[in-house]
């Protein structure tokens, strides 16, 4: 993409991410339903994570909280809700 700018099939795909100007609305029943399952397999993988952390002595809760809130946190798009 660097040397042939955005003329190629992969440079239009770069410019379609970089100055999309589209937002993601949350408008429908089906949009509400894929942020769910996503939730539920973030909540399913923080659960795994938080009880694989607390099995070790030497970790850091404080660490392990956190990384189990981003886990949880990182299902929902930042341009949702709307």
């Amino acid at each position: 993409v660097l040397r042939t700018g955005f003329d190629t099939s992969q440079g239009a795909l770069m410019r379609t991410i970089l100055f999309s100007t589209e937002r993601v609305t949350v408008d429908n029943a089906e949009t509400y339903l894929f942020i769910g399952v996503l939730l539920v397999f973030a909540v399913a993988a923080s659960a795994m994570v938080l009880v694989a952390g607390l099995a070790d002595p030497r970790r850091s809760r404080y660490k392990l909280l956190l990384h189990c809130a981003m886990i949880i946190t990182s299902v929902v798009p930042p341009e949702l809700p709307r």
